[in-house]
């Protein structure tokens, strides 16, 4: 076959990021039909706000676009904040990189679908919310860049690019607005197929380092939910889930707060502090009302906080150990708590994502997963039908009863085996080595 073409990947690297995580498992498959070189994007730098570090950063940009001549194929690992703060600036570097190669494809992470921008609607925000205000001013500019992005793609000059995305509806929403632009779709997934078999042959044995980790004893029924924590991974609907089941069903949270959420001299992030308090109401069998009615500004007839003593004092209520935080993992444990998990829960909000890491994984493995009804698991059904369940978002009292059904076996999981064959890692780089086949070179 001779030489093999060299391939440039561009992305976050060795860092705190899903993106750098998928690049990470990536690059030993690219191996396997192409020479390959990483070209990590230092966040520290190119995130940075201040003029003279954002020139700094563009420096780097303009580094790695100047060697991207020496390959054959570049792949850019695209999430628009892992390229700068600004919307113009994040597209001109994106648009530095893509002019420099011979080749090129954009893994989008996230597909943004521009929104009807309202003045009225940031003059309210501005009043009442300023924060929100800020957003909403921002995210006008990320769609206009994005429109102005699709529509140079769209032109002659760039049909050297291919589009990859994670779900068929971000490949048809932008087939059907922008049809020169040449895409593929492909779900995500991590794990190859010699690694799959690796892991089925130690369930067990995660399992068990799963368990003696946390001291726990043989009959536990090991629920878990992975990621950084906050708001939009939906956290409190497990906990309020898992304290509705037997005193054997522990929830295990394989996570902790994102760097860039770290505050200086706050005791607790503030979402993690909700969650703990939940968690301490929980346990002392404290009605969530009457938490509520402490925390308002109502006359009351009667003493909640009597009743809180009597929860509280009273050891027939508290269960302990319920909840238990393992921290962040490494990509290889992280791997290891999904496979040795008995049941995998997936409970994120909408946040107009196309894909998550955590559940590609278990599906990867074979896992009893369940997830929310978002619009991203929803795509992800129709790559995967029979492979797992989902409740609506926010429902405790559903998800509690699907943890149930899982337990005993009483759930259809009948797609996994075929899913897991056809949705590979090798399967996924020989569609990618096919398109770049079929493409001219700039």
């Amino acid at each position: 076959m001779g030489n093999k073409p060299k391939l440039a990947v561009i992305s976050t690297w060795k860092t705190a990021c899903g993106i750098a995580a998928f690049a990470h498992k990536m690059v030993p498959g690219f191996e396997e039909k192409f020479d390959v070189e990483v070209f990590p994007l230092d966040q520290s730098i190119i995130k940075a706000n201040e003029k003279k570090i954002i020139k700094l950063g563009d420096k780097i940009i303009k580094g790695i676009a100047d060697r991207l001549k020496e390959f054959d194929l570049v792949n850019i690992q695209f999430e628009p904040g892992i390229f700068g703060n600004h919307p113009k600036d994040i597209f001109r570097r994106l648009f530095k990189l893509i002019d420099n190669s011979p080749k090129c494809f954009i893994t989008f992470h996230t597909v943004k679908q521009g929104t009807k921008f309202r003045y009225s609607t940031l003059t309210r925000l501005a009043f009442t919310k300023p924060i929100r205000a800020v957003d909403y001013w921002n995210t006008r500019g990320l769609d206009i860049q994005y429109v102005k992005m699709y529509a140079k793609l769209n032109t002659p000059r760039y049909k050297n690019v291919f589009c990859h995305y994670h779900t068929r509806s971000a490949q048809r929403y932008v087939n059907v607005r922008y049809p020169n632009i040449k895409t593929i779709d492909f779900p995500l997934t991590f794990i190859s197929k010699p690694e799959k078999a690796r892991y089925k042959a130690n369930v067990e044995k995660d399992r068990q380092w799963i368990l003696d980790s946390f001291d726990l004893p043989q009959d536990t029924v090991l629920v878990s939910c992975y990621g950084f924590i906050s708001k939009y991974k939906g956290f409190d609907t497990i906990i309020r889930a898992i304290y509705q089941l037997p005193d054997n069903y522990k929830l295990c949270i394989f996570g902790a707060i994102h760097p860039n959420a770290i505050e200086p001299f706050k005791y607790t992030n503030e979402y993690l502090g909700n969650l703990l308090g939940l968690i301490d109401r929980k346990a002392k069998g404290i009605p969530d009302i009457v938490e509520d009615l402490l925390e308002s500004d109502k006359e009351l007839s009667f003493s909640l906080q009597d009743i809180k003593k009597l929860y509280a004092e009273n050891d027939d209520h508290i269960k302990i150990n319920k909840v238990l935080f393992g921290g962040s993992l490494s990509d290889d444990d992280f791997e290891r708590a999904i496979n040795g998990s008995d049941i995998n829960v997936m409970s994120y909000l909408e946040v107009g994502q196309t894909s998550s890491g955590p559940i590609a994984i278990s599906l990867d493995l074979e896992k009893n997963t369940i997830a929310t009804y978002n619009k991203c698991f929803l795509q992800l059904k129709k790559y995967a039908p029979n492979c797992f369940d989902q409740f609506d978002i926010g429902n405790h009292v559903q998800l509690r009863k699907l943890i149930e059904l899982h337990t005993i076996g009483k759930n259809d999981m009948s797609g996994l085996p075929a899913y897991s064959q056809n949705i590979s890692l090798e399967n996924r780089v020989e569609q990618i080595y096919q398109a770049y086949l079929d493409i001219p070179s700039n």
